[in-house]
């Protein structure tokens, strides 16, 4: 028998344990464990029926009966977070995550002081915080997985099989660039041997489409809008509509999303200034009725107080860029709009603004500037999907008379 303080602490610490990360277990379960606190207290002990009752009155229905297929992403998230919890109180260890194991393994001396060499590099090259440690995690996970003391051309090939087969495309090709260039840097510290560089691929298939984005129509739009709206069956709900709201009418990267800041919002201009993340320049939007009145309301009624960040998680901490994608994924996925092949996201939203501003003749520059780019040839690529003007410039064919 445990309180529910106790359970929820024994159940933190046993997750810990198994490998999943304070990040993982706070945002996945924790948050989801105190609402039961809520209601019935710390002190009250633990009864599984706690889990069903409040799961039905929540989501007015029992998802625990409900064909999984059937159930939103945020219903599944309550389900995994609330069968945790009950195993606990039963006293039924957690299965060591499989990536856990494998994080434990630790780099040798000589190859850990090569990659902190290469990033030391990256770093006096001006790549960002971001960059550095996006190469450092995926540099270092390759060099486990290899053996890098004992690297050889015949590992180097299974290696290679194995996330191609295993991987897309784009995260394929993303990931062996990036390797190549640390494996020239040690082949140019004498650490490697030449036949390693020869047999990495240094030329890739780039025909994966992405030159032409995936975008939704303002009608498409309008109906994810009036879909995520009424779909209040979700943790803060307010905020996530408010998200949903900035990004598809202004087209903002998720990264100047996460990083907005309460003062950033001028009321008496109607503007929200910022210094965008990713080219540390300067950007303003126009903070129209529709964007200005749901962050509004966001505010009055769910955002915590003590934070500088307008759009925070339940402990006042800002939103990450995952969490965020992770909203507007389960929005597209309950919305009535046929998907179909089409990539979906806050990314899509983006392009779809670009495309719909250019299929309504607005010039390259202003998109640029809608987009907060400083080229006009950032915004090249969605000229090639203004498909129905691009029709009206094919010619027609030559009518032949028979003779």
């Amino acid at each position: 028998m445990y309180t529910l303080k106790k359970l929820i602490d024994k159940t933190y610490q046993e997750l810990l344990d198994s490998g999943l990360s304070n990040k993982t277990v706070y945002s996945a379960n924790w948050y989801i464990w105190n609402r039961l606190v809520r209601i019935h207290g710390d002190d009250a002990i633990f009864e599984e029926n706690m889990i069903y009752k409040y799961c039905f009155k929540y989501f007015k229905k029992d998802i625990f009966k409900t064909n999984r297929t059937d159930l939103s992403t945020n219903e599944k998230r309550y389900i995994i977070a609330f069968a945790r919890l009950s195993q606990s109180s039963k006293d039924i260890p957690f299965k060591k995550c499989e990536k856990f194991i494998k994080a434990q393994k630790k780099l040798s001396s000589n190859s850990s002081k090569i990659l902190d060499e290469y990033i030391n590099n990256c770093i006096n090259d001006g790549n960002s915080e971001n960059t550095i440690n996006n190469k450092y995690e995926r540099i270092k996970k390759f060099m486990i997985v290899i053996d890098f003391d004992n690297i050889s051309v015949e590992k180097c090939i299974q290696y290679l099989n194995s996330e191609k087969a295993r991987t897309s495309n784009i995260e394929y090709i993303i990931r062996m660039r990036l390797i190549r260039k640390f494996l020239i840097f040690c082949y140019s510290r004498q650490v490697i041997s030449k036949e390693i560089i020869i047999v990495w691929p240094d030329t890739f298939s780039m025909n994966y489409g992405k030159n032409i984005p995936s975008v939704y129509s303002t009608d498409e739009i309008k109906s994810l809008l009036d879909a995520a709206k009424k779909y209040k069956c979700e943790d803060n709900h307010l905020r996530n509509y408010a998200i949903l709201v900035l990004l598809a009418y202004s087209g903002i990267r998720i990264s100047d999303v996460t990083n907005l800041k309460l003062g950033d919002i001028n009321w008496r201009e109607n503007t929200i200034m910022f210094v965008q993340h990713k080219t540390k320049r300067s950007h303003s939007i126009p903070l129209i009725p529709e964007i200005g009145n749901s962050i509004i309301e966001y505010i009055i009624n769910e955002r915590h107080k003590g934070s500088s960040y307008l759009f925070t998680k339940e402990n006042g901490d800002h939103m990450t860029s995952a969490s965020i994608t992770t909203v507007i994924n389960n929005y597209f996925c309950i919305s009535p709009i046929d998907i179909g092949e089409r990539h979906y996201g806050p990314h899509a939203l983006r392009h779809s603004i670009a495309t719909n501003l250019i299929n309504k003749s607005v010039d390259l520059f202003s998109v640029a500037n809608v987009l907060g780019h400083s080229s006009i040839d950032c915004v090249n690529v969605y000229a090639k999907v203004d498909l129905n003007n691009l029709k009206k410039c094919v010619l027609e064919a030559p009518y032949i008379c028979e003779n």
